[in-house]
């Protein structure tokens, strides 16, 4: 399966190994990483723009690993930090969600980072963090935590959902009252400007990851295999037929149509008809008890 010919598609699985696609050839390569630093957990990248390239970002047991081309990568943050997720609004301002309660914020493209004031979370650990806007930045973790910041993500407040104490995994904020959220036991909910609401997912199994390409179509992948996509910004979600019935950890679409899931035993696939139809790609090098964590597809 080709992608755009102006992109590059970029996943990283557990542990040692960063995989990459070199266009040209069709095929998944495998690029050995920098450092010891554990499970590799999340990828992304900086908006590119006119006069400045994309930066590369990824998130493991032991701090980040950082790329200025996406082909090469070093380490570039102190282990203590366990790093679940990235979201970036501008290429020099980001946030970092990590576990022990901690949310880290950058300023000077990712050249430092601090942490922010979340308060007393200890007992957290943030799963992924979405920022729709230069103030707005909204993080999720273990225990039903939804945590808030209206300053660029220096300062947060923090809640739960009254009666949900699963772990939220995934979610992406449209704007500052409008956003989607899953987690553990088929748990979906919606942010509208009335508070929140809860949407049947049709599953009890565990929601990983979730992906929107546009502003209206989304998809969430999970456990056994479960595949979801929605084309109203998530206030319905129809399943997909899905190519597996083990664990889909990662989803990723570069538009509304074309995309890739991927999951346990490190196996990926792609489609280029909004799901309908799933090729498996070759990925050399995977081992059955690998699992991949992250896909990000950019320019």
């Amino acid at each position: 399966m080709r992608m755009s010919s102006t992109r590059r598609p970029i996943l990283c699985i557990l542990a040692v190994s960063i995989v990459f696609l070199t266009e040209a050839k069709s095929q998944w390569t495998q690029i050995q990483c920098p450092a010891n630093v554990g499970n590799l957990w999340c990828i992304d990248f900086t908006p590119a723009g006119p006069t400045y390239s994309p930066m590369g970002y990824i998130g493991s047991d032991r701090g980040m690993l950082r790329s200025l081309n996406d082909g090469n990568w070093f380490y570039t943050e102190p282990e203590s930090y366990a790093v679940h997720g990235f979201a970036f609004i501008y290429p020099s301002m980001g946030t970092a969600a990590c576990n022990g309660g901690r949310l880290l914020v950058t300023q000077v493209s990712g050249t430092t980072w601090v942490e922010s004031n979340v308060g007393q979370v200890p007992w957290v650990d943030f799963q992924a963090v979405s920022r729709p806007d230069l103030y707005n930045a909204f993080a999720v973790g273990s225990f039903g935590r939804i945590a808030k910041s209206t300053d660029g993500g220096n300062n947060w407040t923090s809640t739960t959902l009254s009666g949900y104490d699963g772990t939220f995994h995934q979610l992406h904020f449209f704007n500052a009252s409008n956003g989607v959220i899953v987690g553990d036991g088929g748990k979906l909910v919606r942010r509208t400007d009335g508070g929140w609401l809860d949407v049947p997912s049709g599953t009890s199994s565990t929601l990983r990851d979730l992906h929107f390409p546009t502003a209206t179509i989304g998809y969430i992948t999970g456990d056994g295999g479960v595949l979801l996509k929605t084309t109203d910004a998530g206030y319905t979600w129809q399943p997909l037929q899905s190519p597996t019935q083990e664990n889909l950890y990662a989803v990723h679409f570069e538009s509304e149509m074309a995309g890739f899931i991927a999951g346990a035993g490190g196996k990926l696939w792609g489609t280029e008809d909004g799901g309908a139809n799933w090729v498996l790609e070759v990925v050399d090098g995977m081992m059955p008890d690998d699992r991949i964590n992250a896909i990000n597809v950019h320019e």
